[in-house]
Order: structure tokens, then sequence, then C-alpha cells
């Protein structure tokens, strides 16, 4: 990835300099002419216009035309985009990019995500394949009549974009289940933390939800298997993280809510949606309205490089998402047989793997780099011996090969689901057309003309009959299969609450009563609390309301933290600048606030990044604390800061003493 990133920032020099210099005409007329008369692919006349914001309002006779049109707009202002999207999806950036990306390739294709988008086409309802189709002549018809004048990045990597196709839609898909699926980061974290630590430690560091913690609609960690074969978690946890998109941090932390007429000025519900995906330039989000005259009106966001629209409303309902973060990925540890690589142990037998031969193209290279991918009955080998196999070096990974089963490997229907709930006109609808959407599982918040507001968490999440999921369980174990997955009818899901309000953070979904496992990696539940907080008593609220609520600044977190770092900074002796900052800090802390302007805000997160590097780094040592500070780490270490922990015990002075050398070095 910072490979990747590296090359984008040259990219970026390099047109600065087209720009300033006798190549300006050579930028400037790459830029779409949104004055363009578009001739045919079209059974009647499509209207497309951009407001002030830039954003394109198509209006056309039918779903064939709009999807047509929306493919053209996309591919106006995002084509690079999408097709270095597909190329990551499809494990193809070596054949732009070089020699440096045939590992990241081949660790892309070994998770299959174009691979299963392929296998899921022939089951794909052919009405969402007509409409998949005409989205790609749109893109394809953008690419023809823009032959010689597309985008600077193509010309400065010598290439021209191949036709898009349905499956190239469908895999980006499957890549946002990817990117929103983090249980296999935390299988390797949490591996690699037993390996790296006293087991004693190490479990402290586990996933942990506060018992009084909200739930949605209203968790132990006791699970060590058999030993675990030492060597290479934290080196495949690189790999996995290599090719996340974003900067850890950015991303986190969606949220929706939905309020019913009695709590508004209007008397009708009001919903609230903010999905935090990855920043960047540009956006992962392209944002369209769609309209067929009289039929159907459709605002909202998409995915460049997908028709249609997945988060927004069709004028009779409105829906939103969340990351429902359910364990939807399970490691499992393979024996290899000693003779034949080709050979895996299940139930005391030897099975036969399937086996992929992928060919590498790569630029600059006359011949491809030829690979195999090994599938066991548990998925796709990702880590581990048979990495040899090829013209390439081991990729780092464990001593016994690692395979991956995953919801999305599986045959899904997406796209299916968007355009069904696209044209839902009730929750009934709505509620029938989620029954297809299968990863990744979100938590949907729903509004309609009625009055009416639901919450649904959607999704396949396996039911396992031994484990929850948090190590890489032992592949030749019958035990460890997956037995199915939770029936549609017993997911969490709220229709018309009493209390006329519904409100997702990525916080705990169900309470512990609840009769299936969904995950241990829950967020915490201070957004969740905070916008209920927001909203708690209210009546008469308006869009104004809502969007206020949206962009509050309060810290529920430096709450309940303040009084611990508050008594251990008492009892310290500070002086000068120390003594200063203590005193922005408490006077701060008394209604905490993370203005962007705010020096207390600017010492308490600081603070809290120090602590985790006092208590953690020396006995991890920088790589793994790298990785582990950005897992699943906040409701540990606030459990730590609140109750006490053996990790304190190893300081004179304890907790207070860790809070105190970690102010020091914040305010330093």
């Amino acid at each position: 990835m910072r490979r990747w990133l590296k090359v984008l920032l040259i990219v970026v020099i390099v047109l600065i300099g087209i720009a300033g210099g006798g190549g300006y005409f050579l930028a400037r007329r790459s830029l779409p002419d949104y004055g363009t008369q578009v001739r045919g692919g079209v059974g009647e006349e499509v209207t497309i216009y951009r407001d002030e914001r830039g954003i394109p309002h198509i209006s056309a006779a039918s779903l064939e035309d709009l999807f047509y049109a929306q493919g053209y707009t996309q591919a106006q202002d995002r084509l690079w985009q999408m097709d270095l999207s597909r190329r990551a999806v499809a494990g193809r950036l070596s054949e732009i990019f070089g020699e440096g990306f045939v590992e990241t390739d081949f660790f892309l294709r070994s998770l299959l995500m174009r691979h299963s988008a392929a296998e899921g086409l022939p089951f794909m309802d052919p009405r969402t394949v007509e409409l998949l189709g005409r989205y790609a002549d749109g893109v394809n018809a953008f690419i023809e009549d823009n032959s010689g004048r597309l985008s600077p990045e193509f010309l400065l990597l010598g290439y021209t974009p191949e036709a898009w196709t349905v499956v190239d839609s469908l895999s980006i898909g499957k890549y946002m289940a990817w990117d929103l699926g983090g249980n296999l980061d935390t299988e390797l974290l949490l591996a690699a933390l037993l390996e790296a630590l006293p087991e004693e430690k190490a479990l402290e560091l586990f996933p942990y939800y506060p018992p009084e913690g909200l739930t949605i609609t209203r968790a132990k960690t006791g699970e060590i298997p058999e030993k675990l074969a030492a060597g290479g978690y934290l080196g495949l946890l690189k790999r996995v993280n290599s090719v996340r998109v974003g900067i850890p941090g950015q991303e986190l932390g969606s949220n929706n809510w939905v309020v019913d007429g009695s709590m508004t000025a209007s008397g009708s519900p009001l919903l609230a949606n903010d999905m935090h995906l990855g920043m960047g330039v540009p956006s992962i989000w392209y944002q369209t309205r769609l309209e067929i005259p009289g039929e159907l009106t459709l605002s909202g966001v998409m995915f460049p490089g997908i028709p249609g629209i997945i988060v927004g409303t069709n004028g009779h309902v409105a829906w939103g998402v969340t990351n429902v973060g359910p364990d939807v990925q399970d490691l499992y540890r393979e024996r290899q047989h000693p003779d034949n690589p080709y050979l895996f142990e299940y139930d005391g037998l030897w099975e036969e793997a399937r086996v992929l031969e992928e060919e590498i193209f790569v630029k600059g290279r006359e011949e491809p780099v030829r690979r195999e991918i090994l599938i066991t009955r548990n998925g796709p080998i990702i880590s581990g011996a048979h990495m040899a196999l090829g013209e390439l070096e081991e990729i780092p990974g464990v001593a016994e090969p690692l395979s991956l089963r995953w919801t999305a490997h599986d045959v899904t229907k997406e796209i299916d689901a968007v355009l069904r709930f696209m044209t839902a006109r009730n929750w009934r609808e709505f509620s029938a057309a989620l029954e297809d959407f299968h990863v990744p599982a979100q938590n949907f918040v729903f509004a309609d003309l009625e009055g009416n507001i639901a919450y649904r968490a959607n999704g396949r999440i396996p039911v396992r009959r031994q484990g929850e999921g948090l190590l890489p369980a032992p592949g030749w174990d019958p035990e460890y299969q997956w037995q199915g997955f939770i029936p549609y009818e017993n997911l969490p899901a709220l229709y018309n609450p009493e209390e006329g309000l519904i409100v997702t953070a990525n916080h705990k979904v169900v309470p512990d009563s609840y009769p299936y496992h969904i995950s241990h990696q829950w967020a915490p539940p201070y957004r969740a609390g905070a916008i209920r907080e927001a909203l708690a008593g209210r009546e008469g609220l308006t869009v104004q309301d809502m969007q206020d609520i949206q962009f509050s600044v309060a810290n529920t977190q430096a709450r309940i933290l303040m009084p611990v770092i508050e008594e251990a900074l008492s009892q310290a002796s500070l002086q000068g600048r120390e003594a200063e900052a203590r005193e922005i800090l408490l006077a701060w802390g008394e209604d905490p606030k993370d203005e962007a302007d705010s020096p207390g805000a600017a010492l308490y997160h600081t603070l809290y990044i120090k602590a985790l590097e006092v208590t953690f780094l020396e006995a991890m040592g920088e790589e793994l604390f790298n990785q582990f500070a950005r897992g699943p780490v906040v409701s540990p270490f606030d459990r730590m800061l609140l109750e006490g922990s053996i990790w304190f015990d190893e300081y004179p002075g304890g907790r207070s003493a860790v809070l105190q050398e970690a102010f020091r070095r914040a305010v330093a």
C-alpha cells in the first residue's frame, strides 16, 4: 500500500508539472465536457444536468436508460478510480505499476474476491444482470467517445482501460465486504499477542464490551484452543493490513439514527446517517439523483463502479447503514501432507485441494509470473508453506498453512437486493429485499412516508459448533466447521419501537440473552450514548437539529476516563508548563469537547496514545505494538484504566504512574 501511495503521489507531482508548463493543454483536455450531446445507446431521450455541487441529476424513461447514463456520468468523473478499484480486487496492479506489486497481487487474488464474484454471476436475477450490462455499456460508451483524451493517469502509466464488465461491478461489491470485515485482522492480532506475551497478559487485551453498555435491541471471552503453532502471525497481519485502503482511524465510527413523528416538528420521521469509510480524494462515495418521471425518484450515494443507490431515499422510503461488525471470517490452521503439498487433513483423512492456476502479468516483464492458489474445504490458503510453490519467495506466514473461510466467498446477491430495495414503497417490501443482502452485514435503519421506522441487522452470520472465531481454529477438526447461518427471521430487528427512536453506532447489537453469537468486536458505546443523550426527551426536531447532532464534538469517553486521569495527575509533582497543562486539561475535562482549536482536547488524545505506548510498547516491540494500536484495543484499555490491570503492576505507583508518565510525554 505504501508503494501504491508513493506511485499516486508521483502521479500528482507530475500532473502539477504538466499543468504549470507546456503540457497545460494536455491536462486540461481530459476534463469531462458536461455539455456534450451523447448520441445513441439509450431507448429514449435522457437528460443529465449538474447542480452547483457538480452532482449529476439523471432523468430517463426506464431503468435501462438510467443505468446507462449513470455509467456514463460515473466514468466521466471517476474512471481512473473505478479502474484502479477493479484492478486491486482482481490482483492486477503489477500490470500498470510493475514488479513491486506482484506479491500484493497474488495475495489479493488468494482472497478470491473477483473469482467469487464471477462464480456468483449465473445465480443473479437475469433482470439484475441486464441492468448491470446497461451500466457497463454506459461506462464503455464514455471510454470509446473519449479515446485519446482520458484522465492523465492513463497517459502517465501508458495504458488504455479495458471495457467495463458486469463482473467488474460485482467484484467491487466483494471488495467493500473485505474493507468492512476485519475479523481476520483480529484473529491474527490475538494470535500474535498470545505468541509474544504471557497468556495472562494477552487475555487482558482480547475484545471487551462493558456489561452496562448500550445495545440496539435492548461477552464473554474464554476461547483458547489447543496450542497455536509458533511463528509468523505478525507477518501475515502486516500483509493483510497493507492491502486495506485508508489510514487507520480515519474511517472509524459510522452512525445512523431515525426518529418517528412524535419527536419531530413536521410530524413525520427524520433519518440521519454518516458512513465513516476511509477518507480519500476522490471520495469513496459517488452521489447521484436518478429519476423516472412519475414513477421513481432516487437520491443518494453508491460506490463508483456500481449502479444504483445503496444509501438514500426514493421519495417513499429512506434508509441508512452502519457496519454491524459481525464475525464472518475465520482462519483455519491446515495440516499439509509432508510429501504432497496438495493434500490436507480433515477428520483423519487426506483431501485434495482445489487448484487455481494464476498468471500475473507484470509491466516491463515479458513472461507472466505463474502461481497456484490452493483451496481446501475451509477456503483458500492465504499463508504458509505452500507459498514456495511458485516463482516468488514465500509470503510471510505461519509455520502451518492458514486458510480463510469468509461469507463473501459464497454466492451472494447484494446487487439483486439493492435494485429491489431502491424501489420499495414500505417496510414489507424493503425487508423482503434485504433478505438477499448477504455481505457486508449492515445495520439498516428505515423510515417511510406513512410514519413507520424500523431497523434490521442484516447479512449472513455464521453459526459455529465450537469456538467463537477469536483465534485460528484447527481446520482438520469437524467440530470447528460452520453449521450454517443465523436464520433471517432471527436476525435482530425493530419495527416502530415504543420510544420512537432507533440508534446504531457500531455498538453491540443484542443483549447477552440473544441465542446466537454475532461478534466480540463491538465499537465502544460512547457514540451511541452521545446520540441518545442528544435526542433524549426531544420534541419538534428539525433537519437542522439532526445536522447539529451529527456535528457534535462531545467526548463521552473522556467523561468516563477523566476522573481517573485527574486522580493520577493530582498526585504528581508538576512544575512550569506541565503544571499549566494540567490545569488546561482538568478545566477541559469538566465538559469535554473535541473542538478543533482546543488545547485540552489535544492533550487528552495525545495522553491516551502515550498511555498505550507507556503500557505496551516495550513488552510488545514496535512492530506488534503498531498493529495492536490500530486494532480493537479501546474497550480493553479503557477497562484497564477504570478497573486496574496486571499490566500496571510492573510500574512503581501502578496506573497513576503510567498516566503521569503519559501526561509528561503528551505535554512534550
